[in-house]
């Protein structure tokens, strides 16, 4: 096998600077495994190896046949930090192409499934192996499908485990694609006929979460669709995500002593060495994606039509706009002026005050559907809006201030104001979907900057205080305003919960009349989370909160059903109750939240009510 891929790697050209990235810091050495390229990391030694049997570890030849072919391989060692964007670490996943994880033994935190996510998001390749349900090696109570399963509301991969079918299967299947242009089946590196599998999972494809995701290899005598799948690829963002059920495929039968292995990387009949490397190959490549969506008018009324103009990276075979107003069914339309480089697209006027979503779809010339996100407008009639031009946000101690440009804040709308964030990443650390009705700002680290003592205080273009000064913060804390109609100034005024407990986005009106003012001050207690520090600002005589079309009661689940402190949901959700296993109510949170503190429940089995209806099982220990 190697002497053939040293001739084919001849014909593949500019790889020097593609580096590849192997993940060490799950335990994927725990138990029997031995995931590893080599047991000298972060660079496997000698640095020239001859054959693959030079670096010790049990998926060796992976990565030799990749150094083969002029690629960087790098392992990131247990004692490394899975980050994006940190320049203190060298081994940052900005300085790579590809991440290659082969069964994880320890579920990611927050902030990594963050960083894997912006990672992708921005045109990186993530290779996600798993292995069969209960295959925990290290005996922590988490296997590599359920990992896996972290990353399923983004990808819409999900890995099947328990209550699942097959998820503890064996196959040496030949059900595999027969399109000729499958970059994976009929890859650079040859033809993949079959695979085998020895202890696997199969994969369940979400299609109504990600349409891009592609099946290549299925269980034995199955139809090819989006179930019992072995082999998966798809898009996300800018970049790729590849699925693999099973460690076995990429098992190449060497590795450290002890360890009971089998080569599955030169199993004769079936081509895994080949299928594996065409996935990875297929994730250093560039990927089509959508390079920019803009709209206008930017703030449209009920008469105006709207133009929307997406470019494009790729060569594509048809594109078109899909919009809706009001949550009603959606309507796809054609571009009224293309050319190579993008399409300009028409949205009619919405005739009323109303919320406009909208997203562009495009086929590439190799039949990849590849969708924009969705964006929102809201149209509304002049009126019955608060011009904040020139407006002041003070913070003392240490003394900033953010000079608010040409901005318009509808009534009953919410202002965000982010230290140093993206809407998209600010949404995906808080766990939310922000209504039309919230306008985001990034203060591109103006402010806030909080480390403790901070006050703010909101000053019109007059220089006339409206609110503030607020309290003084108290690091890691979120202050929700509980008297609209007090001295912003008074400790009664608020309610001084843990930052989990932050609401960005919602709030809960009990005033009288009309209130502009600061509305919430939260500050994160995570690594490099200073970023999503914030400060909410509410104009509005009613509460405002996520809207309806963002409540997606139906898909909300646990990330974890064992619970130490923190209970963590997928989305947002409304009227938390927790009962325990005699009925009894033993916890409640009103308002939409993601994630609640429950460190002072017992240990034991409780039942978690969602929106009023929907019952989880979670257990306290």
């Amino acid at each position: 096998m190697k002497k053939i891929l040293f001739l084919i790697f001849l014909t593949i050209t500019n790889l020097s600077a593609t580096r590849i990235l192997f993940d060490l810091t799950k335990e994927e050495d725990a138990g029997n495994a031995d995931w590893m390229i080599d047991n000298d990391y972060p660079y496997p030694q000698p640095p020239n190896p001859a054959t693959g049997d030079d670096w010790i570890g049990g998926i060796s030849d992976w990565g030799f046949d990749l150094h083969s072919m002029g690629y960087e391989v790098v392992t990131l060692p247990p004692w490394g930090r899975i980050t994006y964007g940190d320049p203190a670490n060298e081994l940052d996943l900005s300085n790579f192409d590809v991440f290659i994880v082969c069964e994880p033994q320890i579920p990611f935190t927050t902030d990594e499934i963050n960083a894997i996510l912006n990672f992708v998001r921005n045109g990186g390749g993530l290779f996600m192996v798993a292995d069969h349900n209960a295959s925990d090696r290290n005996n922590n109570g988490w296997d590599s499908p359920h990992i896996w399963n972290l990353f399923e509301n983004y990808f819409g991969i999900h890995f099947n485990v328990t209550g699942d079918p097959s998820n503890y299967i064996s196959d040496r299947t030949f059900n595999v694609s027969d399109s000729l242009s499958d970059p994976i089946v009929n890859g650079p590196l040859g033809t993949v006929n079959g695979m085998s599998f020895y202890g696997s999972t199969v994969m369940t494809l979400r299609m109504s979460i990600n349409p891009t995701l592609r099946g290549h290899v299925w269980k034995s005598g199955v139809s090819q669709g989006s179930t019992y799948v072995f082999l998966a690829t798809g898009l996300y963002g800018r970049g790729k995500i590849v699925g693999l059920t099973d460690s076995s495929p990429a098992d190449d039968g060497t590795g450290n002593p002890g360890n009971n292995l089998f080569d599955g990387w030169n199993e004769s009949g079936v081509q895994n060495n080949i299928a594996i490397l065409n996935a990875t190959l297929w994730l250093a490549s560039t990927s089509p994606y959508i390079i920019t969506v803009t709209f206008l008018p930017v703030n449209p009324s009920p008469d105006d039509s709207v133009y929307v103009t997406a470019n494009f990276n790729f060569e594509r075979t048809e594109d078109s706009l899909f919009y809706r107003m009001g949550g009603t069914s959606w309507v796809g339309t054609s571009p009224v002026n293309s050319d190579s480089l993008g399409s300009t697209y028409l949205i009619p006027p919405s005739q009323s005050e109303t919320y406009v979503n909208f997203y562009v779809r495009a086929v590439t010339t190799n039949n990849d559907t590849i969708i924009s996100d969705t964006f929102t407008y809201i149209t509304r009639f002049p009126g019955d809006t608060l011009d904040m031009t020139n407006w002041k946000l003070i913070q003392e101690n240490s003394y900033r201030e953010y000079i608010f440009g040409n901005l318009e804040l509808p009534l009953n709308s919410i202002l965000i104001i982010s230290r140093n964030s993206s809407k998209q990443d600010f949404e995906r650390f808080w766990g939310i979907s922000l209504s039309p009705d919230v306008i985001f700002i990034n203060s591109q680290g103006s402010i806030p900057v909080i480390n403790g003592d901070e006050t703010f205080t909101l000053i019109n273009a007059d220089g006339d205080t409206v609110d503030g000064p607020t309290i003084s913060m108290i690091h890691y804390l979120s202050y929700q305003r509980r008297d609209f109609n007090g001295d912003p100034g008074n400790i009664n005024s608020w309610d001084t919960l843990d930052w989990h407990l932050a609401t960005p986005g919602y709030v809960e009106y009990t005033g009288s009349g009309t209130f502009i003012g600061i509305s919430e001050m939260t500050d994160p207690d995570s690594t490099n989370a200073y970023v999503y520090e914030f400060v909410e600002i509410f104009y509005g005589n009613r509460s405002v909160s996520i809207s309806e079309k963002n409540q997606l009661s139906p898909s909300i689940k646990l990330e974890s059903s064992m619970i130490r402190k923190i209970l963590n949901l997928t989305h947002p959700a409304k009227n938390i109750r927790i009962f325990n296993i005699n009925g009894q109510e033993v916890l409640s949170f009103p308002g939409y939240r993601r994630v609640f503190n429950v460190s002072d429940l017992p240990e034991g089995m409780y039942l978690l009510m969602l929106n009023d209806k929907k019952i989880i099982k979670f257990i306290k220990y």
